[in-house]
């Protein structure tokens, strides 16, 4: 027989071990406590709303998130198949394709995401020289332009799109590479280039500095020729408005091609995580305004319009409980 001492010791350890396995238990149902935040190259705009919206998640949700720079969205969205990012940031275009199993991602194969967010517009501009001669896409013929990025394969696809539209021969226009946006805004500040298509945001620092420093203008787009690339292109795009006088000498509205950035998971994770996520930045959409410019567009009026992807059910279950579920 044990004695008294001892029957309290085994009454002891079998409390704690019972609240060490509920613990455990309580861990195990919620795999996803921390979290790594998938993202674009150190420096760029994508990064550093991803440690914004990063910092909210952590602050809020009781989730730890931690940004990792992988590189472009298509990368990124290799990530969560991997298994090495739970949460990205991405442009719609490669999360499209990354769930249809389309363009870069045909032989891979698809991958299953789920939308979260959706925030600023990346508009896809075509810049030009003014003393280039260009007043239209078709005018490019003759015509150096930068319109190829092996990171951003989209670019090259728009600019196709635009010159079958216009019935430019696309041989007869000098496509330049660049791997940056930065190289495309030098070669037309030197002249090596008479025009290019560019992605940003509106206003985007480096077209502000250009327009300053060189005389450039921005073609808009007939909205007959937006909708054949929509038609071509897909969910992912939609018309992008660069307002008047946003830029020096451009006193007229810009309408081009553009897409959304996106907060993606994998369809595996919990619905719980997916849920505290979602309620952290939409909750704390100033926190998110006062970390970045960009910031005031990741809000849910933004989020439910024209969505690329389904939403995560945990995104819905927040949407639900704010009363913004139309559906």
């Amino acid at each position: 027989m044990f004695g008294l001492k001892n029957s309290k010791f085994f009454a002891f350890v079998l409390v704690a071990s019972t609240i060490f396995l509920a613990g455990g238990v309580a861990r195990g149902a919620d795999t996803h406590q921390a979290v790594s935040f998938g993202t674009s190259s150190v420096g760029s705009a994508f990064y550093t709303l991803s440690v914004v919206i990063a910092n909210v998640i952590t602050k809020h949700s009781g989730v730890t998130a931690t940004v990792e720079p992988v590189g472009g969205s298509d990368a990124t969205a290799r990530g969560i198949a991997a298994k090495k990012v739970e949460i990205a940031m991405l442009n719609a275009s490669s999360a499209v394709d990354a769930y249809h199993g389309a363009g870069a991602f045909a032989k891979s194969g698809k991958i299953p995401l789920a939308l979260l967010a959706q925030g600023q517009d990346s508009l896809r501009q075509i810049v030009v020289r003014s003393d280039a001669g260009i007043k239209t896409v078709k005018d490019l013929a003759g015509k150096k332009f930068v319109a190829r990025r092996r990171a951003l394969p989209e670019i090259e696809k728009i600019a196709t799109i635009l010159l079958e539209s216009y019935g430019v021969d696309k041989k007869s226009v000098t496509i330049l590479e660049t791997p940056e946006t930065n190289e495309a805004i030098e070669a037309l500040k030197v002249g090596t280039a008479d025009a290019a298509m560019i992605p940003a945001g509106v206003p985007a620092s480096f077209l502000l500095d250009l327009s300053q420093s060189a005389k450039v203008s921005f073609l808009t787009i007939p909205e007959d020729k937006l909708k054949i690339v929509f038609a071509k292109l897909g969910s992912a795009f939609h018309t992008g408005v660069i307002p008047p006088n946003t830029y020096r000498g451009q006193n007229y509205e810009v309408r081009v091609p553009a897409m959304s950035a996106a907060i993606v998971v994998g369809a595996d994770m919990s619905e719980d995580t997916a849920y505290r996520i979602t309620k952290a930045i939409f909750s704390n959409v100033s926190e998110i305004k006062a970390g970045h410019s960009a910031g005031k567009d990741w809000n849910i009026q933004k989020t439910l319009q024209d969505p690329p992807l389904p939403f995560h059910p945990g995104a819905i279950r927040y949407f639900k409980e704010a009363g913004v579920w139309k559906k």
